[in-house]
């Protein structure tokens, strides 16, 4: 059986269901307003609800995942995985698993779910939970607190029977070596790289090998697609209306962010420093201080701050007689500030005492701070929060058709939002088009729609959303030789160099094995010997990318065999090991991480299995005629 798990860890099923059922139903900030808190019905499992708000919510978290790891890039994303209905596969999903709990009689009792509850961070102020902040940022996103503490049972209900299943599974220590090992030991190589390009003066091309290329490869020629689409931009002007701006929400952001709106005192001041060795005793302090008294009593007797600190001060700030410059509250320890900011321009203070020793203190300018009233700036906070609220509405746009598969037509909504509704002529991917710029990021929205399709391109809110309706694709058509004539014989004489350089690194090989050095040799053909530092688990090394062969053929060579040739059809490289390592001192920490890491992905396996068990043997019905569900097989 655990066999049987390692095995299923390892396939394509298993990974994408660790994507539909990786994420239960945390709550999302922000989604509320748009939405608002329908009870509509997308699916029922074995003939319980899946409700669109618990969609919405689980959908909205997966989207700001998404937007974390890969930015403008997530919504396109989104639409290749079909993330709409994997979210529905996965409350599905939660749904069978709490199912199954409970039919198995897991429980969870109200003292686990509120250690649950209060061990989450975004209920924390100060490290410790806080109930005020709890039922703040549930209403706030209009979560019910019973909603969220059903959800949250589930969720523990679903760890409790991933707990049960996991008993007795164990990785043994073979496995955790084989895998330390692919992660942790490092091989180094040095490597020439023949790049092909630097043989291109050495080849020439006839008109019989070109007109032979482009009959043998006439996809490699041909027109960019082309495209014409009806449009409407939807700027956050558009949707900026400053008269919905409350006076409360006002005053609130104010006192919020008054620090905005202050500026702080300021001092620049001058002191004079005796320090006072760790461990003095009471008498040696007061010796000191009687010390320091003697200089201050000569300043107020006329003697000059500044030669003083720089013949007596035991700070570095005395060779520019004590100057610390300007500063502000918080930027120094707590009792010199004290004592700085309760002093006049030209005010000598009395001791101090600080964790640097003794100081005497001159206070030279004072910048008093100020704090700017609402009414200065009233007009500037007002089109903040329209800003904000603009933006939140432009987004729940979005997020609405993206949510429910509904395509956005370009006419309507330079209807109802007063944008102005535009047409193309025919445009490529590299085309500026006058009136929304380049189309080099538009072009790829186009990859799955047909002639009538609408969709939306997120960009930057202040440029507006691009929302468009394509009214027609032209394919890429074959060039002809005359047409593609320096395409084709770009392509041939970078072939044929291509050629040269595997040949010639062929003989560098031969050399190495007759005992050249791997400098000589580089030296020879004019290259740099490039360095390589990477483990098994490594995908992307510099300057090579992923380069599978080249890892590969870098990860077999031994002390017996420490040379060797990788080969791709971009480029070649010889490749010399200079060794193997391993961190000592990590070893056993990170034997023990991979360890654990093993043995998650067993009790996932394991979850997965159960669930793909219980999809076969439920009743699931989809409502919505948006969504599907995934195929489980």
């Amino acid at each position: 059986m655990i066999q049987e798990l390692r095995e299923y860890s390892q396939s394509l099923f298993f990974r994408l269901l660790l994507l539909v059922i990786a994420v239960t139903l945390v709550i999302s900030f922000g989604v509320g307003s748009f939405f608002g808190e329908r009870k509509e019905v997308l699916a029922t499992v074995n003939g319980q609800d899946v409700l669109l708000k618990d969609f919405q919510r689980a959908y909205q978290n997966q989207m700001e995942n998404l937007r974390r790891t890969f930015g403008d890039s997530a919504d396109k994303l989104a639409e290749q995985l079909g993330l709409r209905n994997q979210v529905l596969q996965q409350l599905v999903d939660q749904a069978l698993l709490v199912q199954a709990a409970e039919t198995q009689g897991l429980l969870v009792t109200d003292l686990e779910l509120q250690e649950y509850i209060r061990q989450q961070p975004f209920f924390q102020k100060d490290g410790q939970f806080d109930y005020e902040t709890y039922t703040t940022i549930l209403n706030q996103n209009r979560i019910p607190l019973n909603d969220y503490e059903d959800s949250s049972r589930h969720d523990l209900l679903v760890q409790k029977q991933q707990a049960l299943l996991g008993a007795g599974l164990f990785v043994s220590a073979a496995e955790v070596e084989q895998a330390y090992l692919a992660e942790h030991e490092q091989v180094e190589v040095a490597y020439l790289y023949f790049d092909p390009k630097k043989f291109l003066d050495k080849v020439e091309v006839s008109d019989a090998e070109l007109a032979s290329h482009h009959e043998a490869n006439p996809n490699d020629f041909q027109s960019q697609e082309r495209f014409k689409i009806e449009y409407v931009v939807l700027p956050l002007d558009l949707f900026r209306d400053t008269a919905k701006v409350k006076e409360r929400e006002m005053r609130r952001y104010f006192e919020r962010n008054r620090e905005q709106y202050t500026t702080p005192p300021e001092v620049r001041a001058r002191h004079l420093l005796f320090k006072v060795e760790s461990g003095a005793t009471e008498d040696q302090i007061a010796e000191r201080k009687a010390e320091l008294n003697v200089v201050r009593e000569r300043v107020a007797q006329g003697e000059s701050f500044e030669e003083l600190a720089k013949e007596l001060s035991e700070d570095f700030s005395a060779s520019q007689g004590g100057d610390l410059g300007w500063f502000k509250p918080g930027e120094m320890v707590p009792a010199f500030e004290t004592a700085a900011f309760s002093l006049e321009s030209g005010q000598l203070s009395e001791v101090v005492t600080s964790p640097f020793g003794l100081h005497l203190i001159l206070v030279e300018e004072r910048k008093d701070g100020t704090e700017k009233a609402l009414e200065d700036v009233r007009a500037e906070i007002t089109e903040q929060l329209a800003d904000r609220r603009a933006e939140k509405v432009l987004a729940e746009l979005l997020e609405h058709h993206s949510s429910l598969g509904a395509a956005p037509v370009p006419s309507e909504l330079a209807t109802t939002h007063g944008g102005e509704l535009k047409s193309t002529d025919w445009f490529e991917r590299n085309t500026v088009v006058e009136g929304f710029g380049s189309a080099f990021s538009l072009v790829p929205e186009f990859a799955s729609k047909q002639p009538g399709d609408s969709g939306a391109w997120k960009r930057n809110p202040m440029q507006g959303h691009l929302f468009y309706k394509l009214l027609e694709r032209e394919t890429p058509k074959p060039l002809s030789l005359f047409e593609a004539k320096e395409q084709v014989a770009a392509a041939v004489r970078l072939q044929k160099a291509s050629v040269l350089a595997k040949q010639t690194a062929q003989q560098a090989l031969e050399g190495m094995d007759s005992g050249a050095a791997l400098e000589t040799l580089a030296k020879q053909h004019g290259l740099e010997v490039e360095n390589a530092k990477f483990t098994a688990a490594t995908r992307f090394l510099p300057k090579l990318g992923e380069n599978l062969e080249f890892r590969k053929a870098a990860l077999r060579l031994t002390v017996e065999q420490p040379f060797a040739l990788s080969e791709t059809a971009e480029r070649v490289d010889l490749m010399l090991i200079k060794g193997r390592t391993l961190d000592a001192e990590q070893a056993t920490t990170q034997r023990n991480q991979v360890r654990m890491r093993l043995e998650q992905t067993l009790h996932q396996a394991m979850l997965a299995l159960r669930v793909q068990q219980l999809r076969q043997s439920a009743t699931v019905e989809v409502i919505n005629p948006l969504f599907t569900l995934p195929s489980a097989s």
